[in-house]
């Protein structure tokens, strides 16, 4: 009994100093951030935290002009750029990679008339992720977006209208007020007053009005054959040639552009034919390589001068669709 007893009051001395001269593994926290890199815009704010430092924790930007950092780890955007974000304390330090995109609209408003197509522009520095969303679609349509801009049609209808640009969670807007095009009211002219009309002079353009052909068009995701299984759809992009991809904003009266309106797998569709959503999906598994002809049709519309006019003239391209085996 008495060997026992100094056996065990021998191994808790051990381990007591074993503890005490740190020979046992340490059992402290890795140190880390709440998240190694962060995606902001401009004026928006985020809060980082950290665990495992001991003592005082000093946060630094590496570039304060881009980021600012307080001392409770709450970072801000202040321009367009890259900015390191360093947390430090005596026993570790830890980093966060921090981007900031400057986004935002030009103005605040714009006033156009019904039937009209106009450009929205949004200033910019992100590549992809901005979504866009119009209050009351019967009144303005977004009709095709890019990532600085969206074209917009109004219709036949007046109203005010929100256009919603949205990113990492900021939202932005732009007021576009739509107004029925006014009717020019007459002037009377007194008939004892002789009314002399001297007509202006027109200048001269320094180009003819120009209307690219509508095979200038691009159409992009239907590069590869396609698998094809019931129930899977596969998105595909249609741009329409235009003449402002050519003079860019130095647009004449007259000039054209062809902007897309619907496909369909025959060159003269009916109505239940045309399909308005740009995704192709299959009613059954195609476990084959084929090759179909694809139309998709395009309305022209001209510049008046002021905004994109729609006209009747509407013409196609085709397109190869090619489906792959599985």
């Amino acid at each position: 009994m008495k060997k026992r007893i100094i056996h065990r009051t021998v191994g808790l001395a051990l381990a007591v100093l074993l503890i005490l001269s740190g020979a046992l593994p340490s059992m402290a926290a890795q140190a880390r951030i709440s998240r190694s890199t962060a995606e902001i815009v401009v004026s928006q704010y985020l809060s980082l935290s950290t665990s495992g430092l001991k003592g005082k924790i000093v946060w630094r930007s590496s570039a304060p002009q881009i980021v600012q950092v307080s001392q409770q780890g709450k970072i801000k955007g202040v321009k367009a750029g890259q900015a390191v974000i360093t947390a430090s304390a005596a026993n570790a330090k830890v980093s966060c990679k921090v981007r900031v995109f400057n986004i935002g609209f030009d103005r605040k408003s714009y006033t156009i008339q019904t039937d009209r197509l106009m450009k929205l522009t949004l200033k910019s520095n992100a590549a992809k992720g901005i979504a866009w969303r119009s209050s009351d679609p019967s009144v303005i349509r977004i009709m095709q977006t890019n990532k600085d801009y969206a074209i917009l049609r109004s219709f036949g209808k007046a109203g005010s209208v929100m256009v919603y640009a949205k990113f990492r969670g900021k939202v932005y807007q732009c007021r576009i007020t739509v107004k029925k095009a006014a009717l020019p009211t007459p002037v009377p002219v007194s008939p004892f007053i002789p009314v002399t009309v001297t007509p202006t002079p027109i200048p001269t353009p320094m180009r003819a009005a120009y209307v690219p052909p509508v095979t200038d068009s691009v159409v992009t995701g239907l590069e590869k054959p396609l698998v094809f299984k019931k129930g899977v759809s596969h998105s595909f992009r249609v741009t329409g040639a235009n003449a402002s991809q050519k003079y860019g904003n130095s647009l004449l009266v007259g000039d054209g552009g062809w902007s897309p309106i619907y496909w369909a797998m025959t060159p003269n569709p009916g109505d239940s034919q045309k399909q308005a959503r740009w995704a192709i999906a299959a009613t059954q598994d195609v476990n084959a390589s084929r090759t179909y002809p694809m139309y998709i049709f395009f309305r022209l519309l001209t510049w008046d001068g002021t905004a994109w006019v729609n006209t009747d003239r509407i013409e196609s391209i085709t397109v190869t669709l090619r489906t792959a085996a599985f």
